[in-house]
């Protein structure tokens, strides 16, 4: 299948020059992804801050579902926050590395898990 638009999202992380958006944008123009077809949201610092304010641009551009792409580790929660704010969401998680699994991995698996206990639960 095709989409007619990509929301790219996430604000400038600690260290880095560009916003996570900005470097998506970058990436999709170098691959042949046409500049009108690409929405930014570069203010979110959180997966929630991030998703709320994509959610915004998904209602102002009459889009009716999104596919949600992000590493498979973080999808489980991307999915849960997309869903709660009302978007018909369907995941697409990147494939994991073929590699053993490193420390590295791991510890955003760990901590993935932490993020979605405590964003489940402090909601109540």
């Amino acid at each position: 299948g095709t989409v007619s638009q990509i929301i790219v999202t996430g604000g400038v992380g600690m260290g880095d020059t560009i916003s996570e958006a900005q470097a998506s944008r970058e990436y999709l123009l170098a691959n042949g992804v046409a500049a009108q077809a690409i929405l930014s949201e570069e203010t979110g610092t959180t997966t929630l801050e991030s998703l709320r304010n994509a959610a915004e641009l998904v209602r102002a551009n009459g889009m009716e579902r999104v596919l949600l792409v992000s590493d498979a580790y973080h999808m489980l929660r991307a999915l849960k926050i997309a869903r709660d704010l009302g978007l018909d969401a369907v995941a697409a998680p990147v494939r994991a590395p073929d590699a053993p699994l490193s420390a590295e991995y791991a510890a955003h698996i760990v901590r993935e898990t932490g993020a979605y206990l405590v964003y489940v639960f402090a909601r109540q």
